[in-house]
C-alpha cells in the first residue's frame, strides 16, 4: 500500500476517534486487514498509534467488536513485522522462533506499561484523542469525578470525563490551545474535586447538569451550597449597610441638589476637626444619590 493512501486511513481514524465514532470504523479495518504492512510504511504513517487509540477508545466506550478488530489487526501488523525481520531464511529456524518469541515479549509488556498509564485505581481508562492536550484534560476531569470512588461505575466516569471534556472543546472553537480552554478545564477540575461539594459531582453524573451546561456555568454557579449561601448572606448584608447609610441623617427640604436639582435630602452632622471648629455637614440626595459636605 502506498504510504499516501496508509496516511489517508490514519486520517480517517484518528477522526473517528476525535468524533468517538468508533461504530464507523469497521469499514476502515477491513480495509486495512487486506493489505501488507511494513515496518517503514508502520512508521512513517503512524497508523499503529491511531489504531491503537481506537482500541482503547472502542474498548472503554463499550465498543467490544471494534476493540477486538483492532486488537486483532494489531497482531496481524506484528507477526508481518516478525516474518520480515526474519527474511525468509529456512537455514536458521531456530534462531528466529527464538528471536520472534522475544520480541513478542517484549511488545506484550510495552503494551502493558502502556495501558497501565492511563489506568486509575478502579481500572478505568481515559477515552483517548489522537490530541496529547486533551488527553491530560479528559485525565484531570476523571481524577476529579473519582473523588467519590464507591458511587460511579468507573467506565461510566471514563465516558462523563470525555463528554465534559468534548463539550468544553466544542465550546472554544475546537481548540485544545486556547488559553480559556485550558483555564476552563482547571477550573472543571477544581470545582468537581471538592470535597465539599459533592451536589455537583452528583448532579454531572445523574444528569441534572449536563456536559454542555456544565461547560458554560459561571464559577459561582458551581460553588457548593454552603458557599452559596455565604454569599448571599455577605451579600445581603452589604445590601443593608449601603440602605442604612442612604437612611441615615434627618430628612429636609433646605438643601438643593447641584445635579438634579430636587431638594428631596437628608443630612448629618459631624464633628470632623477640631473642638472649637464647626461641625462638618454631610448632604445625601435621595433623587439621585449624590453626596456632597460644607462646613
Amino acid at each position: 500500500m502506498p504510504l499516501e493512501e496508509l496516511k489517508r486511513y490514519a486520517s480517517q481514524v484518528k477522526k473517528l476517534c476525535d468524533k468517538e465514532k468508533y461504530g464507523d470504523a469497521v469499514d476502515l479495518l477491513n480495509a486495512l486487514k487486506e493489505e501488507k504492512i511494513t515496518k517503514e510504511l508502520l512508521e512513517s504513517s503512524k497508523i499503529g498509534h491511531v489504531v491503537n487509540a481506537l482500541r482503547k477508545g472502542a474498548q472503554t466506550s463499550g465498543h467490544a467488536e471494534i476493540a477486538a478488530q483492532s486488537k486483532s489487526l494489531i497482531k496481524q501488523w506484528k507477526a508481518q513485522m516478525a516474518q520480515n525481520a526474519g527474511g525468509g531464511d529456512n537455514g536458521a529456524p531456530a534462531k528466529v522462533q527464538k528471536t520472534e518469541s522475544s520480541s513478542q515479549k517484549r511488545e506484550k509488556e510495552k503494551e502493558k506499561t502502556s495501558d497501565s498509564k492511563d489506568d486509575f485505581s478502579l481500572g478505568a481508562s481515559i477515552q483517548p484523542t489522537a490530541d496529547p492536550v486533551r488527553n491530560k484534560s479528559r485525565e484531570l476531569l476523571q481524577k476529579a469525578l473519582l473523588v467519590d470512588k464507591d458511587k460511579f461505575n468507573p467506565q461510566f466516569v471514563s465516558l462523563m470525563a470525555a463528554k465534559i471534556e468534548e463539550a468544553i472543546y466544542n465550546f472554544h472553537g475546537n481548540s485544545s490551545s486556547d488559553t480559556k480552554y485550558r483555564n476552563k478545564i482547571r477550573s472543571r477540575y477544581s470545582n468537581l474535586k471538592d470535597a465539599k461539594n459533592p451536589d455537583l459531582r452528583d448532579s454531572v453524573m445523574t444528569g441534572v447538569i449536563s456536559p454542555d451546561k456544565l461547560a458554560s456555568m459561571k464559577p459561582e454557579e458551581m460553588a457548593s451550597k454552603q458557599l452559596q449561601e455565604l454569599r448571599k448572606k455577605f451579600t445581603k448584608e452589604a445590601i443593608n449597610d449601603h440602605q442604612m447609610a442612604q437612611n441615615e441623617g434627618t430628612q429636609t427640604d433646605m438643601f438643593s441638589c447641584g445635579k438634579c436639582k430636587s431638594k428631596k435630602c437628608t443630612y448629618t452632622q459631624l464633628q470632623t476637626r477640631s473642638a472649637d471648629e464647626p461641625m462638618t455637614t454631610f448632604v445625601y440626595c435621595m433623587a439621585c444619590g449624590n453626596r456632597w459636605k460644607f462646613c
